[in-house]
């Protein structure tokens, strides 16, 4: 029987410390982005797996997820944290749910720690501003390690990373055309435009229109609700205001509407208001928003059960699965005045 591969043989393959070597699995973010390539490249030839979590997967007893979210309190996170949650624990797995305030650094840290607590994978559901280097190289640091990480509710352009999504950029394209066929040629985006496939969306339905993109109507923010008032405000200020606002999500939405009705804005007939949504109020607020509705409850529960296959099954080809964008047409858009 052939000897299986140790630390010691993974550092002395890639020219680094047997210490260096075991932070690219404990501690990625500790580790320079050219050395880590080298350590998961030296890893991945000697088909390298640490030894507690190739027992416990061996075995059948990997049974603790880790499901890392941007923060529980919005109803995003908290309906995807839920479903994911009821899923795996039906079939007998225990989550562990964590915050990471959106921040790579923090979601690096969460995951290596979790994974030495025994986490035999990770959903993860990233935040707006997406899945940069830093944390793509600790997803694959993990996957090196035999340790499946699910990303649930983002698409991403790595083709090795299982993922759960419903079409942001054509749900964009949806609510765009629906805006220019309305007429409305002055459309002003409210949300995260790095790493954002909505955005690019956003931009890709202008240019197909021969509507020139206007960096003023482009307002980065967060996504809190005193962040989307202010950007509000910067918009209708100036000296010619879009006559429609795309929301990145419900939140945004439902921040629009107050500001509309605080300052006597009547939508649709001022203002026409687009977004993607996950919760059942923006669709019985007063104008109900026109949006893409986004399926939380499902992707979850489809990212739970692609989980439970790849700790199944570790040789099972990677899932890029996709639902399908679906736009209803409310009472917050009407024709450009």
């Amino acid at each position: 029987m052939a000897r299986m591969a140790t630390i010691k043989d993974v550092a002395e393959l890639a020219g680094v410390s047997k210490s260096t070597a075991s932070y690219a699995f404990n501690k990625p973010h500790l580790v320079k982005a050219q050395t880590l390539d080298r350590i998961l490249s030296a890893a991945k030839e000697l088909d390298y797996q640490p030894n507690i979590f190739a027992q416990g997967l061996a075995s059948g007893k990997a049974q603790m997820i880790g499901l890392l979210v941007p923060d529980i309190r919005y109803p995003y996170n908290a309906t995807m944290a839920q479903s994911i949650e009821q899923t795996l624990r039906d079939q007998g797995y225990l989550v562990v749910v964590a915050s990471t305030q959106g921040d790579a650094d923090e979601t690096i840290k969460l995951m290596g720690q979790l994974r030495r607590r025994g986490v035999g994978g990770f959903i993860l559901v990233p935040s707006f501003f997406g899945i940069d280097s830093k944390l793509l190289q600790a997803i694959r640091a993990m996957q090196v390690g035999n340790i499946p990480v699910v990303v649930s509710g983002f698409e991403s352009d790595d083709p090795e990373i299982d993922q759960v999504t419903n079409q942001p950029k054509k749900g964009t394209h949806l609510l765009i055309s629906h805006l220019i066929g309305l007429g409305h040629t002055k459309i002003a985006m409210i949300g995260t435009r790095f790493s954002n496939k909505r955005f690019y969306g956003y931009i890709e339905s202008l240019s197909s229109h021969n509507i020139q993109f206007r960096d003023e109507y482009v307002i980065e923010t967060n996504i809190t609700p005193d962040n989307v008032l202010r950007g509000v405000e910067r918009l209708m200020s100036l000296p010619e205001p879009p006559t429609a606002i795309f929301g990145l999500n419900d939140v945004v939405a439902l921040a629009v509407q107050d500001y509309c009705y605080t300052h006597q804005i009547e939508i649709p007939h001022q203002l026409s208001l687009v977004a993607f949504d996950y919760q059942a109020m923006v669709q019985r607020k007063t104008p109900g928003v026109t949006s893409v509705v986004v399926p939380v409850d499902e992707i979850g529960k489809l990212s739970a059960e692609l989980m439970i296959e790849r700790l199944q099954n570790p040789e099972k080809e990677v899932a890029h699965i996709e639902l399908p964008a679906q736009m209803i047409v409310r009472e917050s858009t009407a024709q450009a005045s």
